[in-house]
């Protein structure tokens, strides 16, 4: 019985052991990279150079990352004078765009951060609180709102003027509740009717919120697939731009800066560096992230690592890792030396 015991008892502490390198193993993003080159993508850029690339323009759909480019026609039209940032936003109109249990508690928690900071004042808030909770908490219904207030065709038209390689902007909750009763529409058909969609959450349908139902897996593969799309080499490119004030417009590098720029609040990435800024997104099937940062030295890094067509414990294992391999790929000159020499 004793000895039974004691193997029942080295076994469980083996699976912690085997727990805990799992999730302490920021060279198994390195490994994935090499291992499933079709379904991952990565760039980094150094100091205006770049340091390693791997199948970095490859078109793969971004989840919230593309949240980066509707911040910066946010930034754009603030720059130009055409919204200001202390424009109010009813909370109850915003509401409209919010579709319950879909996005991991974001925009709830959002709504808990203004409250306790006091930013609500009669129902209303700033827009540029609603582009903070759009980054910082990827509120999927703040960005929404944004996308027909700021305007899909500027949006675009954004992007093209800085030269990336990007699917149309559309309006991604809407199109998962399009998703949700006629999967597998091509693509222009999906784009249109959830312009549709949107129109109707605008004016308040809360009947088409409270008849949505989540769609199972496979049919969530197929919205996942289609969401708008880019290339790890241009959304790398982008926040190095951001980072180093070059893009077309420099007021736009510095606005969108103090959106991006929230990891800064904290005291863990002052000790080590002067600027950072980051956006990430996932779905069941996706992990997606773009950052820039400066570390106190002053050397420049841009990063975007982009994962498609994950199993759910790929997906657990990159989630546990990829934030480690980040901080080691900016601060720890060894690794980042490392992971170059072996995915060239």
């Amino acid at each position: 019985m004793l000895t039974v015991t004691i193997i029942i008892i080295s076994i469980i502490l083996i699976l912690f052991i085997a727990l805990w390198y799992l999730k302490n193993d920021p060279h198994y993003i390195t490994r994935f990279l090499i291992e499933n080159k079709n379904r991952s993508s990565l760039c980094i850029i150094r100091n205006d150079e770049v340091f390693v690339a791997i199948n970095e323009n490859k078109v793969m759909p971004l989840a919230s990352t593309v949240k980066i480019v509707i911040a910066l026609e946010y930034a754009n039209q603030v720059s130009k004078n055409i919204v200001t940032k202390d424009e109010p936003v009813d909370l109850d109109y915003l509401n409209n765009f919010y579709l319950a249990n879909t996005d991991a508690g974001a925009h709830k928690s959002w709504l808990n951060d203004i409250e306790r900071k006091e930013l609500i004042q009669k129902n209303f808030v700033a827009l540029e609180e609603v582009v903070r909770g759009m980054i910082r908490f990827s509120s999927n219904a703040n960005a929404e709102y944004l996308i027909g207030k700021l305007g899909n065709e500027k949006i675009d038209a954004f992007i093209k003027n800085e030269n990336l390689n990007h699917t149309p902007i559309y309006p991604f909750v809407s199109s998962l509740i399009v998703s949700s009763i006629s999967p597998g529409l091509p693509d222009p058909d999906l784009i249109s009717e959830s312009w549709k969609i949107h129109e109707r959450l605008k004016n308040g349908d809360g009947d088409l919120l409270q008849s949505f139902k989540i769609p199972k897996l496979p049919v969530q593969r197929i919205w996942s697939d289609k969401l708008p799309a880019s290339t790890t080499k241009d959304y790398c490119t982008l926040m190095n731009k951001i980072n180093s004030d070059t893009l077309t417009d420099q007021k736009v590098s510095h606005l969108l800066k103090q959106i991006l720029g929230w990891p800064m609040n904290t005291a863990a990435n002052q000790k080590h560096l002067t600027s950072f800024g980051i956006k990430g997104g996932s779905t069941a099937f996706i992990v997606t992230e773009a950052l820039y940062a400066t570390d106190s030295p002053g050397n420049k890094t841009a990063l975007a690592v982009f994962f498609n067509d994950l199993k759910d414990w790929e997906k657990i294992f990159i989630d546990w890792n990829l934030t480690k391999f980040e901080l080691k790929i900016l601060l720890d000159e060894k690794f980042r030396n490392n992971v170059k020499e072996k995915l060239f």
